[in-house]
């Protein structure tokens, strides 16, 4: 199944995959790709950068993507995203379990477009 979704509505991406995987879709992985939540170009980085340790508000990506794999009870690899950690920014790859938990976290240095 493969989705295309406008970036910045992060409540109609949750409610897509809610509706749209079933409850047989235990087990299953879903995997995102790259700088999946904004604009890919560096202009937009530091805009939509998230801070992803304080999780939350903080990080509204990572937070529907924890919802969904526990809601779905599914794994999701979040193929990557612009975190900003203190002055320093990354292109983050998050992975969720089926009960939501991040289990990785991978920061590339590089985030040029």
């Amino acid at each position: 199944m493969e989705f295309f979704f406008f970036f910045e509505d992060r409540k109609f991406w949750l409610s897509c995959l809610v509706e749209n995987f079933s409850t047989d879709a235990v087990g299953l992985l879903c995997l995102l790709q790259e700088i999946w939540n904004s604009p890919y170009s560096n202009d937009s980085f530091p805009v939509y950068a998230e801070d992803i340790d304080a999780g939350g508000e903080a990080s509204p990506s990572t937070t529907m993507l924890s919802e969904a794999a526990r809601l779905l009870k599914i794994t999701i690899v979040g193929g990557s995203i612009p975190e900003r950690s203190g002055d320093r920014l990354y292109n983050t790859c998050c992975v969720f379990d089926s009960d939501g938990k991040l289990k990785a976290k991978h920061r590339k240095v590089h985030i040029k477009a």
